[in-house]
């Protein structure tokens, strides 16, 4: 399940990932995601995975359409968990951006929230 945090803000998409993820979660958020790109060129992710369960095959699926779709439109993702699919997922998603993807520990959410923060300003 996606949910949008209160740290969305201008060009900066925040979500908490938890529970089973579907691909109805993306179709959900895709609206955002598109506004945000309209609005303002290049956008921002800051996910925290949070007890994750699993993620259906066509979830998966629409996980990378997503990230192919913006290639060139996500500048940066920031990455919180205490996980290894927190881990591995932003390996993952890294040669489906064209910026930084960084790793971070549930404690360091702080710092997550100020990298992707600074990375507006490049």
């Amino acid at each position: 399940m996606f949910q949008i945090l209160s740290f969305t803000k201008e060009d900066i998409v925040a979500l908490r990932v938890s529970g089973k993820v579907s691909a109805e979660d993306y179709k959900k958020v895709q609206p955002l995601l598109q506004k945000t790109v309209k609005d303002f060129g290049e956008i921002d992710l800051y996910i925290e995975m949070d007890h994750v369960e699993g993620i259906k095959p066509a979830a998966m699926w629409e996980d990378f359409k997503t990230y192919f779709s913006y290639v060139n439109r996500i500048r940066a993702v920031a990455v919180v968990g205490e996980d290894n699919w927190s881990k591995t997922l932003s390996g993952l998603i890294k040669p489906f951006i064209k910026g930084p993807v960084k790793y971070f520990t549930a404690d360091d959410s702080l710092k997550a929230k100020k990298w992707i923060d600074q990375q507006r300003s490049g």
